[in-house]
Protein backbone atom coordinates (compact mmCIF):
# COMPACT_ATOMS: atom_id res chain seq x y z
CA UNK A 1 0.00 0.00 0.00
CA UNK A 2 1.64 3.21 -1.15
CA UNK A 3 -1.01 5.64 0.10
CA UNK A 4 -4.31 5.61 1.94
CA UNK A 5 -7.11 7.92 0.80
CA UNK A 6 -7.51 11.22 2.67
CA UNK A 7 -11.26 10.75 2.26
CA UNK A 8 -10.91 7.85 4.70
CA UNK A 9 -9.23 10.17 7.21
CA UNK A 10 -5.86 8.41 7.09
CA UNK A 11 -2.37 9.82 6.64
CA UNK A 12 -0.07 8.88 3.77
CA UNK A 13 2.60 6.30 4.51
CA UNK A 14 5.30 8.98 4.20
CA UNK A 15 3.56 11.34 6.65
CA UNK A 16 2.82 8.65 9.22
CA UNK A 17 6.38 7.30 9.01
CA UNK A 18 7.81 10.75 9.77
CA UNK A 19 5.38 11.20 12.69
CA UNK A 20 6.30 7.77 14.03
CA UNK A 21 10.00 8.59 14.02
CA UNK A 22 9.42 11.79 15.98
CA UNK A 23 7.04 10.26 18.56
CA UNK A 24 8.79 6.93 19.10
CA UNK A 25 12.09 8.61 19.97
CA UNK A 26 10.60 11.37 22.14
CA UNK A 27 8.06 9.39 24.21
CA UNK A 28 9.29 8.14 27.57
CA UNK A 29 6.54 5.55 27.80
CA UNK A 30 5.82 2.85 25.18
CA UNK A 31 2.81 3.66 23.04
CA UNK A 32 1.92 -0.01 22.44
CA UNK A 33 1.62 -2.96 24.83
CA UNK A 34 1.78 -6.39 23.17
CA UNK A 35 0.06 -9.13 25.21
CA UNK A 36 0.88 -12.76 24.38
CA UNK A 37 -1.55 -15.25 25.88
CA UNK A 38 0.67 -18.26 26.56
CA UNK A 39 -1.91 -20.64 27.96
CA UNK A 40 -1.63 -23.93 26.12
CA UNK A 41 0.97 -24.02 23.38
CA UNK A 42 4.34 -23.14 24.91
CA UNK A 43 6.20 -24.78 22.01
CA UNK A 44 5.32 -21.77 19.85
CA UNK A 45 5.78 -18.92 22.35
CA UNK A 46 9.43 -18.13 21.56
CA UNK A 47 8.56 -17.93 17.88
CA UNK A 48 5.79 -15.48 18.76
CA UNK A 49 8.19 -13.45 20.92
CA UNK A 50 10.79 -13.39 18.13
CA UNK A 51 8.17 -11.98 15.77
CA UNK A 52 7.76 -9.09 18.22
CA UNK A 53 11.49 -8.50 18.52
CA UNK A 54 11.83 -8.47 14.72
CA UNK A 55 9.44 -5.53 14.31
CA UNK A 56 10.55 -2.53 12.25
CA UNK A 57 9.27 -0.18 14.98
CA UNK A 58 11.69 1.37 17.49
CA UNK A 59 11.71 -0.96 20.51
CA UNK A 60 11.16 2.01 22.85
CA UNK A 61 7.69 2.41 21.36
CA UNK A 62 6.34 -0.89 22.67
CA UNK A 63 6.48 -3.30 25.60
CA UNK A 64 5.89 -7.05 25.76
CA UNK A 65 3.69 -8.84 28.32
CA UNK A 66 3.43 -12.65 28.39
CA UNK A 67 0.63 -14.48 30.19
CA UNK A 68 1.81 -18.01 30.93
CA UNK A 69 -0.04 -20.82 32.65
CA UNK A 70 2.80 -23.29 33.21
CA UNK A 71 6.22 -23.65 34.85
CA UNK A 72 9.24 -23.58 32.56
CA UNK A 73 12.47 -22.12 33.95
CA UNK A 74 14.27 -22.14 30.60
CA UNK A 75 11.36 -20.42 28.86
CA UNK A 76 11.13 -17.79 31.61
CA UNK A 77 14.84 -17.10 31.16
CA UNK A 78 14.35 -16.54 27.41
CA UNK A 79 11.35 -14.31 28.04
CA UNK A 80 13.30 -12.24 30.57
CA UNK A 81 16.18 -11.88 28.11
CA UNK A 82 13.63 -10.49 25.66
CA UNK A 83 12.54 -7.90 28.26
CA UNK A 84 9.11 -9.45 28.62
CA UNK A 85 6.90 -8.89 31.64
CA UNK A 86 5.71 -12.30 32.82
CA UNK A 87 2.29 -12.69 34.44
CA UNK A 88 1.52 -16.02 36.10
CA UNK A 89 -1.90 -16.95 34.70
CA UNK A 90 -2.23 -20.38 36.28
CA UNK A 91 -5.57 -21.25 37.84
CA UNK A 92 -7.29 -18.07 36.65
CA UNK A 93 -9.80 -17.54 33.87
CA UNK A 94 -8.95 -16.09 30.49
CA UNK A 95 -10.84 -12.90 31.35
CA UNK A 96 -8.98 -12.37 34.61
CA UNK A 97 -5.65 -12.95 32.86
CA UNK A 98 -6.53 -10.34 30.22
CA UNK A 99 -7.66 -7.86 32.88
CA UNK A 100 -4.38 -8.29 34.81
CA UNK A 101 -2.38 -7.71 31.63
CA UNK A 102 -4.39 -4.59 30.76
CA UNK A 103 -4.02 -3.20 34.29
CA UNK A 104 -0.25 -3.71 34.24
CA UNK A 105 0.22 -2.44 30.70
CA UNK A 106 1.77 0.96 30.07
CA UNK A 107 0.82 1.49 26.44
CA UNK A 108 -2.15 3.48 25.20
CA UNK A 109 -2.82 0.80 22.58
CA UNK A 110 -2.93 -2.95 23.21
CA UNK A 111 -2.12 -5.57 20.58
CA UNK A 112 -2.98 -9.17 21.38
CA UNK A 113 -1.05 -12.17 20.09
CA UNK A 114 -2.13 -15.79 20.58
CA UNK A 115 0.75 -18.01 21.61
CA UNK A 116 0.73 -19.95 18.33
CA UNK A 117 0.47 -16.97 15.97
CA UNK A 118 3.04 -14.40 14.81
CA UNK A 119 3.19 -10.77 13.73
CA UNK A 120 4.58 -9.64 10.40
CA UNK A 121 7.56 -7.23 10.81
CA UNK A 122 5.43 -4.20 9.88
CA UNK A 123 2.51 -4.98 12.22
CA UNK A 124 3.40 -2.68 15.13
CA UNK A 125 4.58 0.20 12.97
CA UNK A 126 1.26 0.07 11.12
CA UNK A 127 -0.65 0.05 14.41
CA UNK A 128 1.50 2.93 15.66
CA UNK A 129 0.80 4.97 12.52
CA UNK A 130 -2.95 4.46 12.59
CA UNK A 131 -3.60 5.04 16.30
CA UNK A 132 -1.22 8.00 16.69
CA UNK A 133 -2.76 9.73 13.66
CA UNK A 134 -6.38 9.26 14.79
CA UNK A 135 -7.12 9.78 18.52
CA UNK A 136 -10.69 8.49 18.01
CA UNK A 137 -9.52 5.15 16.60
CA UNK A 138 -10.28 2.49 19.22
CA UNK A 139 -10.38 -0.75 17.24
CA UNK A 140 -8.26 -2.02 14.37
CA UNK A 141 -8.66 -5.43 12.73
CA UNK A 142 -6.20 -6.56 10.05
CA UNK A 143 -6.00 -9.48 7.64
CA UNK A 144 -3.97 -12.66 7.92
CA UNK A 145 -1.75 -15.08 6.07
CA UNK A 146 -1.68 -18.69 7.20
CA UNK A 147 1.03 -21.14 8.15
CA UNK A 148 1.17 -24.73 9.40
CA UNK A 149 2.69 -26.02 12.63
CA UNK A 150 6.14 -25.98 10.96
CA UNK A 151 5.71 -22.28 10.09
CA UNK A 152 5.43 -23.03 6.37
CA UNK A 153 3.10 -20.54 4.65
CA UNK A 154 -0.10 -22.13 3.35
CA UNK A 155 -0.85 -20.16 0.22
CA UNK A 156 -4.11 -21.90 -0.73
CA UNK A 157 -5.81 -21.70 2.67
CA UNK A 158 -9.06 -19.71 2.71
CA UNK A 159 -11.55 -18.78 5.39
CA UNK A 160 -15.23 -19.42 4.81
CA UNK A 161 -15.99 -15.97 6.18
CA UNK A 162 -13.64 -13.76 4.21
CA UNK A 163 -12.34 -10.39 5.38
CA UNK A 164 -14.60 -7.68 3.88
CA UNK A 165 -11.64 -5.38 3.18
CA UNK A 166 -11.30 -1.67 3.90
CA UNK A 167 -14.04 -0.43 6.24
CA UNK A 168 -14.03 2.51 8.62
CA UNK A 169 -17.06 3.07 10.82
CA UNK A 170 -18.19 4.38 14.20
CA UNK A 171 -19.25 2.34 17.22
CA UNK A 172 -22.89 2.93 16.43
CA UNK A 173 -25.10 1.72 13.61
CA UNK A 174 -24.14 -1.93 14.11
CA UNK A 175 -27.25 -3.34 12.42
CA UNK A 176 -26.82 -1.13 9.35
CA UNK A 177 -23.21 -2.24 9.01
CA UNK A 178 -24.14 -5.90 9.48
CA UNK A 179 -26.98 -5.72 6.95
CA UNK A 180 -24.82 -4.03 4.32
CA UNK A 181 -22.12 -6.69 4.72
CA UNK A 182 -24.64 -9.52 4.41
CA UNK A 183 -25.95 -8.03 1.14
CA UNK A 184 -22.46 -8.33 -0.30
CA UNK A 185 -22.15 -11.93 0.86
CA UNK A 186 -19.83 -11.16 3.76
CA UNK A 187 -20.25 -11.65 7.50
CA UNK A 188 -20.15 -9.16 10.36
CA UNK A 189 -18.18 -11.59 12.53
CA UNK A 190 -15.33 -11.49 9.99
CA UNK A 191 -14.50 -8.15 11.61
CA UNK A 192 -13.39 -9.78 14.85
CA UNK A 193 -11.91 -13.07 13.61
CA UNK A 194 -8.64 -13.96 15.38
CA UNK A 195 -7.48 -12.12 18.50
CA UNK A 196 -3.97 -11.78 17.02
CA UNK A 197 -5.44 -9.54 14.32
CA UNK A 198 -7.03 -7.11 16.80
CA UNK A 199 -5.55 -3.94 18.32
CA UNK A 200 -7.55 -1.71 20.68
CA UNK A 201 -7.16 1.54 22.55
CA UNK A 202 -6.90 0.84 26.25
CA UNK A 203 -9.73 3.17 27.23
CA UNK A 204 -12.40 0.75 25.92
CA UNK A 205 -11.82 -1.27 29.11
CA UNK A 206 -12.79 1.67 31.36
CA UNK A 207 -15.61 0.68 33.69
CA UNK A 208 -15.87 -2.79 32.14
CA UNK A 209 -13.22 -4.76 34.02
CA UNK A 210 -15.83 -6.63 36.04
CA UNK A 211 -17.32 -7.95 32.78
CA UNK A 212 -13.90 -8.73 31.32
CA UNK A 213 -12.90 -10.80 34.36
CA UNK A 214 -15.99 -13.01 33.99
CA UNK A 215 -15.27 -13.95 30.37
CA UNK A 216 -13.92 -17.49 29.92
CA UNK A 217 -13.67 -17.76 26.11
CA UNK A 218 -14.00 -15.81 22.84
CA UNK A 219 -11.63 -12.92 23.62
CA UNK A 220 -11.81 -11.69 20.01
CA UNK A 221 -15.59 -11.24 20.32
CA UNK A 222 -14.97 -9.48 23.64
CA UNK A 223 -12.79 -6.75 22.08
CA UNK A 224 -15.37 -6.02 19.40
CA UNK A 225 -18.26 -5.81 21.85
CA UNK A 226 -16.24 -3.69 24.29
CA UNK A 227 -15.62 -1.16 21.54
CA UNK A 228 -19.27 -1.12 20.43
CA UNK A 229 -20.43 -0.61 24.00
CA UNK A 230 -17.90 2.16 24.68
CA UNK A 231 -19.66 5.23 26.05
CA UNK A 232 -18.21 7.78 23.68
CA UNK A 233 -16.99 8.21 20.14
CA UNK A 234 -14.93 5.28 18.94
CA UNK A 235 -13.78 4.80 15.37
CA UNK A 236 -13.30 1.24 14.13
CA UNK A 237 -11.13 0.24 11.20
CA UNK A 238 -10.91 -3.03 9.28
CA UNK A 239 -8.40 -3.77 6.51
CA UNK A 240 -7.26 -6.93 4.76
CA UNK A 241 -3.57 -6.07 5.20
CA UNK A 242 -1.93 -9.43 6.09
CA UNK A 243 -0.17 -8.23 9.25
CA UNK A 244 -0.78 -11.43 11.24
CA UNK A 245 0.46 -14.97 10.61
CA UNK A 246 -2.29 -17.34 11.78
CA UNK A 247 -1.12 -20.86 12.53
CA UNK A 248 -3.43 -23.66 11.39
CA UNK A 249 -3.01 -26.88 13.38
CA UNK A 250 -5.02 -29.27 15.53
CA UNK A 251 -5.01 -27.27 18.74
CA UNK A 252 -6.03 -24.12 16.85
CA UNK A 253 -9.60 -25.35 16.77
CA UNK A 254 -9.42 -27.68 19.78
CA UNK A 255 -10.25 -30.71 17.64
CA UNK A 256 -11.15 -33.67 19.80
CA UNK A 257 -10.65 -37.06 18.17
CA UNK A 258 -11.15 -39.60 20.90
CA UNK A 259 -13.46 -42.49 21.71
CA UNK A 260 -12.71 -42.03 25.41
CA UNK A 261 -16.18 -40.90 26.44
CA UNK A 262 -15.09 -39.80 29.92
CA UNK A 263 -12.39 -37.39 28.73
CA UNK A 264 -14.55 -36.24 25.82
CA UNK A 265 -17.44 -35.43 28.14
CA UNK A 266 -15.14 -33.51 30.48
CA UNK A 267 -13.90 -31.41 27.57
CA UNK A 268 -17.46 -30.80 26.37
CA UNK A 269 -18.62 -29.79 29.83
CA UNK A 270 -15.76 -27.28 30.19
CA UNK A 271 -16.29 -25.86 26.70
CA UNK A 272 -20.04 -25.63 27.27
CA UNK A 273 -19.49 -23.77 30.55
CA UNK A 274 -16.91 -21.43 29.01
CA UNK A 275 -19.03 -20.70 25.97
CA UNK A 276 -22.31 -20.19 27.83
CA UNK A 277 -20.61 -18.06 30.52
CA UNK A 278 -19.00 -15.74 27.98
CA UNK A 279 -22.20 -15.52 25.94
CA UNK A 280 -24.07 -14.46 29.07
CA UNK A 281 -21.49 -11.78 29.83
CA UNK A 282 -21.60 -10.41 26.28
CA UNK A 283 -25.39 -10.16 26.23
CA UNK A 284 -25.35 -8.60 29.70
CA UNK A 285 -23.05 -5.70 28.89
CA UNK A 286 -24.72 -5.23 25.50
CA UNK A 287 -28.07 -4.93 27.29
CA UNK A 288 -30.05 -1.90 26.16
CA UNK A 289 -28.07 -1.45 22.94
CA UNK A 290 -29.13 -2.20 19.38
CA UNK A 291 -26.76 -5.16 19.44
CA UNK A 292 -28.48 -6.94 22.34
CA UNK A 293 -30.96 -9.07 20.41
CA UNK A 294 -28.47 -9.74 17.64
CA UNK A 295 -26.05 -11.04 20.28
CA UNK A 296 -28.77 -13.28 21.72
CA UNK A 297 -29.66 -14.60 18.27
CA UNK A 298 -26.06 -15.23 17.30
CA UNK A 299 -25.12 -17.10 20.44
CA UNK A 300 -28.32 -19.13 20.47
CA UNK A 301 -27.48 -20.21 16.94
CA UNK A 302 -23.84 -20.99 17.79
CA UNK A 303 -24.82 -22.90 20.90
CA UNK A 304 -27.24 -25.00 18.86
CA UNK A 305 -24.47 -25.81 16.38
CA UNK A 306 -22.06 -26.55 19.22
CA UNK A 307 -24.40 -29.13 20.71
CA UNK A 308 -26.32 -30.40 17.70
CA UNK A 309 -26.37 -33.95 19.13
CA UNK A 310 -28.00 -32.89 22.38
CA UNK A 311 -31.71 -32.54 23.05
CA UNK A 312 -31.12 -28.94 24.19
CA UNK A 313 -30.28 -28.13 20.58
CA UNK A 314 -33.92 -28.44 19.50
CA UNK A 315 -34.95 -25.81 22.04
CA UNK A 316 -32.10 -23.53 21.01
CA UNK A 317 -32.97 -23.90 17.33
CA UNK A 318 -36.55 -22.87 18.13
CA UNK A 319 -35.32 -19.77 20.00
CA UNK A 320 -32.93 -18.85 17.20
CA UNK A 321 -35.57 -19.19 14.50
CA UNK A 322 -37.95 -17.02 16.51
CA UNK A 323 -35.37 -14.23 16.64
CA UNK A 324 -34.13 -14.75 13.10
CA UNK A 325 -37.64 -14.46 11.65
CA UNK A 326 -37.56 -10.75 12.46
CA UNK A 327 -36.37 -8.84 9.40
CA UNK A 328 -33.45 -7.14 11.09
CA UNK A 329 -32.06 -10.40 12.45
CA UNK A 330 -31.92 -12.26 9.14
CA UNK A 331 -28.20 -11.57 9.20
CA UNK A 332 -27.82 -14.40 11.71
CA UNK A 333 -27.82 -16.66 8.67
CA UNK A 334 -26.93 -15.61 5.14
CA UNK A 335 -30.09 -16.83 3.38
CA UNK A 336 -33.14 -19.02 3.88
CA UNK A 337 -31.75 -21.91 1.85
CA UNK A 338 -28.63 -22.09 3.96
CA UNK A 339 -30.60 -21.61 7.17
CA UNK A 340 -32.98 -24.46 6.27
CA UNK A 341 -30.16 -26.87 5.39
CA UNK A 342 -28.32 -25.98 8.61
CA UNK A 343 -31.30 -26.62 10.87
CA UNK A 344 -32.26 -29.75 8.94
CA UNK A 345 -28.78 -31.15 9.52
CA UNK A 346 -29.04 -30.36 13.25
CA UNK A 347 -32.31 -32.28 13.54
CA UNK A 348 -30.98 -35.16 11.40
CA UNK A 349 -27.92 -35.52 13.60
CA UNK A 350 -30.01 -35.31 16.76
CA UNK A 351 -32.36 -38.04 15.48
CA UNK A 352 -29.44 -40.20 14.35
CA UNK A 353 -27.79 -40.12 17.75
CA UNK A 354 -31.11 -40.68 19.50
CA UNK A 355 -31.76 -43.78 17.36
CA UNK A 356 -28.19 -44.99 17.81
CA UNK A 357 -28.80 -45.36 21.55
CA UNK A 358 -31.70 -47.72 20.87
CA UNK A 359 -30.24 -49.88 18.08
CA UNK A 360 -26.90 -51.64 18.78
CA UNK A 361 -26.01 -51.92 15.08
CA UNK A 362 -26.44 -48.20 14.51
CA UNK A 363 -24.64 -47.39 17.75
CA UNK A 364 -21.57 -49.28 16.52
CA UNK A 365 -21.55 -47.08 13.41
CA UNK A 366 -21.94 -43.84 15.39
CA UNK A 367 -18.69 -44.35 17.31
CA UNK A 368 -16.83 -44.00 14.00
CA UNK A 369 -17.74 -40.30 14.07
CA UNK A 370 -15.48 -38.51 16.61
CA UNK A 371 -16.74 -35.48 18.49
CA UNK A 372 -15.45 -32.26 17.00
CA UNK A 373 -15.36 -29.03 19.02
CA UNK A 374 -14.76 -25.85 17.04
CA UNK A 375 -14.06 -23.18 19.64
CA UNK A 376 -10.74 -21.96 20.99
CA UNK A 377 -10.44 -21.99 24.79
Amino acid sequence: MAKMSREQGLMTVEESSQLRQILSTSNERPFISVVIDGFMRKEFIIEAVNSIRNQDLNENAFELIVLRAFDDIELDKQLTQNKAKIIDARDISLGKAISYAVEQSIGEVICFLDDDDKFQPSKLSRVYDLFSADPDLCYFHNGQIFCNENSDIISNFKLRKENPGMLKFENRGFMNLASSLIKTGRYIDSLWFNLSSISVRKKIFNGKMDFVQRVTSHPDDLMFYLTFSFNGKASMLNTNEPLTVYRVHNSTTSIVNSTDSTSLNKIRVKQYKDFSTSSGVFTEFMHGTEVEEYTLARYSHDLAAFYNTKKEALSLIKQTLKLALKDKFRLVEFDWKKRFSTYFSFIAFALFYAVSKKIPAVNSISILFPGIESFRR
